[in-house]
């Protein structure tokens, strides 16, 4: 018989010859029944301290963090959450049994031996023993690893196998002599001038990336010790994150919102207005969730090969076996644990400990952008929303990858355009085509005007009584749908001229905070066609500009914000954040006070600084109005920069320091600004 510690909870009996139960946290070995639910030691004693100690947690992704025993403790809020999903019961806890914290005492037994289970987040424990050697090492050879993968990246070999072949044979990145004929970079991966990637350059740069995959998978005993058929699941569940993990860990620094391929091919935030919204969402996740986070923790080598191999064990992936996803769970252990304890040799335990848990929690981001993957097929940004299927066929088994067709952002989830067939989504028309090679494509071909009319490219189209001309044509590479600078912005059946603004009202207040409309403005940009841009919020009749601050009709005040490009929304602001500061002095909003070094009184406004007066001599003097001064002067209240005109009374100055000027007379007539 064996008793699961109680902490409280009540620990209950459980016999040994029955199969072991496992902890509903986190996966765990269960050490029994605590707070109403099997559990381990660690989750117990978590969920034990947060009652006690009344602790809050945060979620940075949304609390939608995976947890499990080898991640367990790198979100907290997403852990607890989980706690109390499963059942645990915070009731079931005694205020007064075992103190959280230190308690001098003697003790009456021998210490007991540690479980395997341990209740801290370092992921291994204390015991350091001839298993973690050998991962330490594996670890070590993970980076080794990652050298050869980017040489046989950027080679110019690419292999003819089919994926059954590919996988089965023998792994290339571990053959000395192959890597010593085929690690010099070909001549088309040599980075020359920076240009906007094409479709093209997506497709080929993720093919090669699908390649040298499978060359790293097998270069990993638990991928390598999996069933076949498991092996081709788990290599489609990472078809997604692996890409996108190498792009940007690989990308040469040119800026913190771009991402670089190896031959200077590049996206950035960009909109591209001719391909579905998902693709432009997919850049930005990538750039916000995964290159920043990337960056600012200056990732190492060993820390990246380690994070990418432990994201790729997954054992939730579709599939896989009940016994594969064992030897999965016990592999992504074993290098995670490897990682924490390379990480507090490389920086000790505290900054170990922070650096482990962020680096671990980019796995959310990973599983979000993985999770359109359903069963055995692949739907891929990387190519215009095409649906792709392995297809075995053959007394062999052979695979290859078959384009089943093109799905858009705006249908329901399953929906599909099979090729030839075309599909309205916002203002243009996407055709879903497949070329001579068998590749599908989901392109923009033609436009919509506003009342639902189809243009094709040249095409142009007058509306007002001729006074704006409608254009769908290739623009800067891509299908657009632009206005003719002849009259200006069309809105409405209204023309608005460059630098006109007007309200485009919004129809569902309710999503908005309270926003009746989105101020916008008409611009006339180089290329001589005018655009219309978002340039604020709108309540009721008050415009607020981007960044700006406003009184909502119910008495509370709000901040405009842009949360994407050309979408706004409105924020809840506080009185403290409508403050002014002014030489290391804060004042609040709606307050005014005279500063006599600008001889001004001063008004705060919304979170700005106005001018409202002058002062001089002890008068208010007007925005904008002159009077007589001494010496034949003139004083001029001015909004920003106070003016004095004096007509040839400055002759009798002189230059105080004349280091870096030659001595010249005042002009007959100067002005002095203060």
């Amino acid at each position: 018989m064996s008793v699961g510690s109680g902490g409280g909870g009540g620990g209950s009996t459980s016999n040994s010859s029955q199969p072991e139960e496992l902890c509903l946290v986190c996966q765990d070995i269960s050490t029994g029944y605590h707070y109403g639910v099997p559990s381990c030691n660690g989750c117990k004693t978590f969920f034990r301290r947060t009652i006690m100690k009344n602790q809050t947690f945060v979620c940075q992704f949304e609390g939608k963090c995976p947890v499990d025993k080898s991640i367990r403790c790198a979100c907290r809020h997403c852990r607890f959450e989980k706690c109390l999903k499963v059942g645990m019961d915070r009731n079931a806890i005694q205020q007064n049994r075992d103190p959280i914290g230190y308690t001098k005492r003697t003790r009456r037994y021998p210490p007991i031996k540690k479980v395997e289970s341990s209740e801290e987040c370092s992921p291994g424990g204390a015991v350091f023993n001839e298993s973690d050697a050998t991962d330490d090492m594996f670890l070590n050879q993970l980076a080794t690893i990652e050298t050869k993968c980017c040489a046989l990246r950027l080679a110019d070999y690419m292999p003819t196998q089919n994926l059954i072949e590919a996988v089965a044979s023998p792994c290339l990145l571990l053959d000395d002599q192959f890597m010593a004929e085929n690690s010099i970079p070909a001549s088309r991966h040599q980075f020359g001038a920076l240009r906007f990637a094409t479709q093209q350059d997506y497709h080929y740069w993720h093919e090669r990336d699908w390649f040298v995959m499978i060359e790293w998978a097998k270069t990993i005993p638990a991928f390598e010790a999996l069933p076949f058929n498991d092996k081709l699941a788990l290599l489609r569940h990472s078809a997604i994150t692996y890409p996108s993990l190498v792009h940007v860990y690989n990308s040469p620094d040119h800026g913190p919102d771009t991402i670089v391929f190896p031959d200077g091919a590049y996206f950035d935030r960009t909109p591209e207005p001719s391909r579905p919204l998902g693709f432009n969402k997919k850049k930005y996740q990538m750039l916000d969730q995964l290159l920043k986070p990337i960056r600012s923790m200056q990732i190492d080598m060993t820390e990246f090969a380690a994070f990418k191999t432990i994201f790729f064990l997954n054992p939730d992936a579709d599939d896989v076996d009940a016994e594969s996803k064992k030897m999965l769970s016990d592999g992504r252990s074993a290098i995670t644990n490897a990682l924490y304890r390379y990480m507090v040799k490389k920086k000790g335990p505290e900054e170990a400990g922070d650096r482990f848990g962020r680096l671990l929690l980019l796995g959310t981001v990973l599983a979000t952008m993985a999770v359109e993957m359903k069963e055995a097929v692949l739907k891929t940004w990387v190519q215009n929303f095409i649906k792709f299927q392995y297809i075995f066929e053959g007394k062999h088994g052979k695979a290859k990858i078959v384009p089943l067709g093109c799905v858009p952002t705006n249908v329901d989830d399953g929906e599909m355009l099979k090729a030839g067939e075309q599909h309205q989504e916002h203002d243009f028309v996407f055709s879903c085509e497949q070329g001579a090679d068998g590749v599908l494509n989901y392109e923009a071909i033609a436009c919509v005007d506003a009342f639902g009319t189809i243009m094709y490219p040249g095409e142009t189209r007058r509306l007002s009584n001729g006074t704006v001309v409608l254009h769908c044509n290739i623009f800067g590479g891509a299908l657009k749908k632009v206005v003719e600078r002849a009259a200006g912005c069309y809105f409405n059946e209204t023309i608005f001229g460059e630098e006109e603004k007007w309200v485009e009202r919004v129809k569902n207040t309710n999503d908005t905070n309270g926003m009746d409309g989105r101020l916008m403005q008409c611009f006339r940009p180089h290329y001589s066609y005018f655009e219309s841009h978002v340039v604020g919020c709108v309540i009721g009749r008050l415009g607020i500009l981007i960044g700006e601050f406003g009184l909502k009709p119910d008495g509370t005040y709000a901040k405009c914000v842009e949360n994407e490009l050309g979408n706004v929304r409105l924020v809840p602001a506080s009185i403290d954040d409508l403050a002014c500061k002014l030489d290391n002095v804060t004042h609040a909003h709606d307050t005014q006070w005279t500063d006599e070094r600008r001889s001004a009184i001063m008004r705060c406004t919304y979170g700005h600084i106005v001018k409202t007066q002058c002062v001089i001599d002890g008068e208010i003097v007007p925005i904008g109005q002159e009077i007589p001064i001494s010496r034949g002067c003139v004083f001029l209240c001015h909004p920003q920069t106070n003016v004095y005109i004096c007509d040839d009374k400055l002759k009798e100055f002189k230059i105080v320091d004349k280091s870096s000027l030659s001595e010249m007379k005042t002009k007959a007539k100067s002005k002095l600004r203060i």
